[in-house]
């Protein structure tokens, strides 16, 4: 993987966005006539239950309590949100530490506000006739059984595309010649591209995985990092959401991040106290049974968390080093990539 090139995909997209913007973006100020706080955020659709938080916060009205009136905005994947957050034309992200720092390489100023999700809730998905003989050997031996195939991403140049490559660099194979990567949305759409052999490894965030691995699916997980005893050693402390904005837009409003940060942690400690209305709260964005979205949370909820692992922040940074993402002089610790009003949600 060549670092200028995947800097210079993101700083492409940031621009192109930029310039639609500048043809016809918003001049909202954030704040109505009434004081009400506003806040738009990203984030991608399909049910995802790293998502959920803010619906929660919607809800239950943790925003409304703080003050605040939040519009989402649908993006496709991390990429995009950097994009948006340059152009102004949404507040807040819900993106994970690496593509921050990725953003920040090449030329963005992100911080993050607060933590929304602990573990990378990725699991790789192969098709039933997928042959795998590295099946239970564990990391990394298990990625030798990637070569050859089509792999089916949310967007290329995501989070998710560059940790099958990274893995499928560990386990000794080429990243760009013994794999391919084919952008397959997510959720629904990525289910049924699944299903119709479109790919032939799908690397899944809910419902992905609890929808296709529950038994009645031709399919099979190969590397599931939802279950904490998978988690490669390179991923230790992995810290895999954080809401994230400009630094320049936080500081001069401290106050209605503060409040949007409030809001998120009295969402996240909701999810962890009640799971029945967490599971009802879930059908908002998942049209699936409720014993389902009951499973997802159960495979789930574990990760949830408003607060950033200082401790193990540094895996993240080696690991894009070690990825060839980053330079060394590129990456960024948790004190300075954390915004300086998000101190309660540090450890």
């Amino acid at each position: 993987m060549k670092l200028h090139r995947r800097l210079a995909a993101w700083a492409l997209a940031t621009s192109l966005v930029a310039v639609l913007a500048a043809c016809g973006g918003s001049d909202d100020s954030g704040s109505d006539a009434g004081g009400v706080d506003t806040i738009r955020l990203g984030m991608v659709p399909g049910g995802n239950f790293n998502s959920l938080a803010p619906l929660v916060a919607l809800e239950q009205g943790f925003f409304e309590d703080q003050g605040l009136e939040v519009e989402i905005v649908d993006l496709a994947g991390g990429p995009q949100m950097v994009s948006a957050i340059a152009s102004g034309s949404i507040d807040v992200m819900l993106n994970s530490p690496g593509n921050g720092m990725l953003a920040n390489a090449a030329g963005q100023h992100l911080v993050g506000i607060v933590a929304g999700f602990q573990a990378p809730a990725y699991t790789w998905i192969a098709q039933e006739d997928w042959d795998t003989p590295n099946e239970g050997k564990g990391f990394p031996a298990v990625a030798k059984d990637f070569k050859g195939a089509v792999v089916g991403v949310p967007v290329l140049a995501s989070e998710i595309e560059n940790m099958t490559r990274a893995f499928a660099a560990e386990a000794g194979l080429d990243p760009d010649q013994d794999l391919q990567y084919v952008a397959i949305g997510t959720g629904a759409q990525a289910i049924g591209a699944f299903e119709a052999g479109q790919v032939d490894i799908y690397v899944a965030t809910e419902p992905g995985p609890t929808t296709l691995l529950d038994g009645t699916h031709d399919a099979k997980a190969m590397l599931d990092l939802r279950n904490p005893d998978e988690v490669p050693g390179i991923l230790g402390g992995w810290t895999s959401i954080v809401y994230q904005a400009d630094r320049k837009n936080a500081e001069e409003n401290p106050e209605k991040f503060e409040k949007f940060a409030a809001a998120i942690a009295a969402a996240n400690d909701f999810m962890q106290e009640d799971k029945d209305g967490t599971v009802a709260a879930y059908g908002q964005s998942l049209d699936m049974d409720e014993a389902v979205r009951a499973a997802i949370y159960d495979a789930n909820h574990h990760s949830i968390s408003s607060v950033v692992d200082c401790g193990g922040f540094d895996s993240i940074s080696t690991f894009l080093v070690n990825a060839g993402l980053l330079t060394e002089d590129q990456t960024q610790d948790c004190e300075s990539f954390m915004w300086s009003g998000s101190g309660d949600y540090q450890e």
